[in-house]
Order: C-alpha cells, then sequence, then structure tokens
C-alpha cells in the first residue's frame, strides 16, 4: 500500500521495488518455518505491481482496490484453510509427538535388548564382532529429539486449548509432559548399550561360568520384558492418539506393577548373591576372584550398572504412560542381595554345581 500512494502508476519505481520485495521474499523463503510464506510475499507483490506494466493506466484508485481485492482472497483463503485443517482434516501436533515418542521408546528398548541378549549369547569367550550400533543409533535419538522438541510447543498450545474436550486425554498429557524424561531415558540407553557391547567384547572365562552363567536367564527375561513393555506404551499411545476420546474401550491395560523392574531386580539378586558367595563363608577363593577380575568381571559390573539405571528411568515411564502400580522392592545398589538367595546358592554349590569357587 505505501509503495502504491508512493508511486501508483510508475513503471521504473516498480522494477525497483520489485527486487526489493523479491529479495526480501527469498531471504524469508530460505528459513523453513517462513520458507512458504517468504515466497507468498514475493508472489503477492507480483500480481498487485505488475499491473501498471500491462499498458493501461489505473488510477491509483484502481491500484489501491486491486491489492485491497488480493489481500481479501488471501485472509479468504487463508481462513478456508485454518477450518479446513482444524475441523475437517485436522493434523495436530500432539498427534504427531505421540508417534514419535511411540517409535523412540521401541527403538531405546530395541537398542538395550539386543545388547543384553548379544551378552546373553556369549559361550567360551568374547564376542569379537558384536553388533555395534552406536553410531547410528545416536543419530537417530538426537534426530528424534530435535524433532520432537520442535513438535513439543504447538502440542503445548494444542494441550491448553482443547485441554477440556475429547481430544487430550490423560495419556497425551502424560506424554506431553514426559519429553525431558524421554530424552534423559534415551542418554542412558546408549550408555548402557555402551557398556553392554564393551563386556561383550571383554568378558572370558572364569567370569562367565562363574557369575554370566547364572544369570543368562534372568537377563533374557529382562530383554523379553523389555520389549514387551515399549510394546504396550506404543499401543496404548497411539491406540488413544487415534481414538480422540477417552471412552472408548478398545483397548484397556489393566494397572499392574513393572515386570521390567521385577526381572532386573532378580538379575541383580542373582549376581550379588554369586559375588558373595564367591568371596564369603567356606568355600571363598579369592584365587578365582582374582582371575574373575581379569576376565572382565568390572565390565560385566558397569554393565549391569548402566542397566540398572535405564530400567529406573524406564520404570518411572511404564507408571506415567501405563499407570502401573509402584514398585514394592527396588533397589539401585548392586549390593544386599536376600540372604535366602545367598543361602540357596551355597547349598547348590556344595551339592555339585559346576561352578567350582
Amino acid at each position: 500500500m505505501i509503495c502504491i500512494e508512493a508511486n501508483y502508476n510508475s513503471v521504473p519505481a516498480f522494477i525497483v521495488e520489485m527486487f526489493v520485495i523479491v529479495s526480501i521474499g527469498k531471504l524469508g523463503a530460505l528459513y523453513s518455518n517462513i520458507d512458504y510464506a517468504g515466497t507468498v510475499f514475493a508472489f503477492t507483490w507480483m500480481l498487485v505491481g505488475i499491473v501498471p506494466t500491462l499498458g493501461s493506466e489505473p488510477t491509483e484508485s484502481d491500484m489501491i482496490t486491486w491489492a485491497l481485492w488480493r489481500l481479501l482472497m488471501t485472509l479468504i483463503g487463508t481462513l478456508g484453510n485454518m477450518v479446513v485443517a482444524t475441523f475437517v482434516f485436522p493434523t495436530f501436533a500432539f498427534e504427531k509427538l505421540n508417534g514419535e515418542t511411540a517409535h523412540e521408546l521401541m527403538a531405546q528398548s530395541q537398542l538395550v535388548s539386543m545388547a543384553v541378549e548379544q551378552l546373553c549369547a556369549v559361550e567360551k569367550g568374547p564376542s569379537v564382532n558384536p553388533d555395534d550400533k552406536r553410531i547410528e543409533s545416536g543419530d537417530e535419538f538426537f534426530k528424534s529429539s530435535d524433532y520432537r522438541y520442535q513438535l513439543l510447543p504447538d502440542a503445548k498450545a494444542e494441550g491448553l486449548v482443547l485441554n477440556k474436550t475429547a481430544f487430550i486425554d490423560e495419556t497425551t498429557r502424560a506424554v506431553i509432559g514426559s519429553q525431558y524424561d524421554i530424552d534423559m531415558m534415551g542418554r542412558s540407553a546408549m550408555v548402557a548399550f555402551t557398556n553392554i557391547a564393551d563386556c561383550t567384547r571383554q568378558i572370558a572365562d572364569p567370569t562367565i561360568f562363574l557369575l554370566l552363567d547364572p544369570l543368562r536367564e534372568s537377563l533374557h527375561k529382562v530383554a523379553v520384558a523389555l520389549n514387551d513393555s515399549s510394546s504396550k506404551m506404543a499401543l496404548k499411545i497411539l491406540d488413544q492418539s487415534k481414538r480422540g476420546h477417552k471412552d472408548s474401550g478398545s483397548f484397556e491395560l489393566a494397572d499392574d506393577s513393572s515386570q521390567v523392574n521385577v526381572e532386573m531386580q532378580r538379575a541383580l539378586d542373582i549376581f550379588v548373591a554369586r559375588r558373595e558367595v564367591i568371596l564369603s563363608g567356606e568355600k571363598k577363593n579369592l584365587e578365582n576372584w582374582a582371575s574373575a577380575i581379569q576376565g572382565g568381571f568390572y565390565g560385566l559390573f558397569h554393565s549391569l550398572y548402566t542397566l540398572r539405571v535405564f530400567v529406573d528411568e524406564w520404570f518411572h515411564m511404564e507408571t506415567r504412560i501405563l499407570n502401573l502400580k509402584p514398585a514394592t522392592r527396588r533397589s539401585r545398589a548392586l549390593t544386599g542381595a536376600p540372604q535366602e538367595l545367598v543361602r540357596d546358592i551355597s547349598k547348590a554349590t556344595r551339592h555339585g554345581s559346576r561352578d567350582k569357587l
């Protein structure tokens, strides 16, 4: 409007102004958030300003009318698009956030469970080339994190506006409020994977038959429970986001305790009990203990510790998404196995266990 007011019928002025306006529009198009707006900005000027170059001699009033008409058509198109996008074919940021969050939870569980299964598969010596996905998994994690944090402001705004509607349910609120925790859990997953993969490369006898063999079944159950839990969380997130309302009944999870936490605690109990049997009582053998350290004991210890940290964060996420009951017994320390378990292992050792302590 300013350009028309100043030079409503001047072709040279139009040419100069065109270079300025198109340059500004092109600059705006370089930014992904406003790329289309920058293009439309330059295109609108071309439609309005090109009138003086068509050979006619419009008046100032004609030019202003032409510009206002173009403005009105743009506003009608924008409002129509907003109505259709909101009520006819709605695409909400919180739905995209739900989908990406479900994908990220599945990726984290698969990464850690794969490393655990590879450790369980070690037989007589270290695995020379375990499947190492640290680099690509790290890239995928940070790409997912960036994408989710791009969606988060819009998802929060939609949560506020639609809070009292059927579009936003408790699971969606939990997903929106858990993004920071999911990022922290992803870092723990990569740390656990790295430690377990390194342990798989380094562990050897006697650590394998002294400590790893008794843990194989429990660690395998941890991996299975982890994948099962991620499937349940992903299913609940995606199912409720597609339904768009709470009272459907098509999919309902009963409140229960975390099987991942239960299996992890069992593995820790076995590990601690085995260590206490080696180092205490009549059957203690410090020579075998020194050999176990050389065979990668501390690598196994660090693997279990980082796995415990990841499972703690995973249990917190399960509690929020699946509404699980709080754990009745949780321990972050790799000490203090139940004495009855220590006695059972000692008794098994005295009655012909293959572990020669």
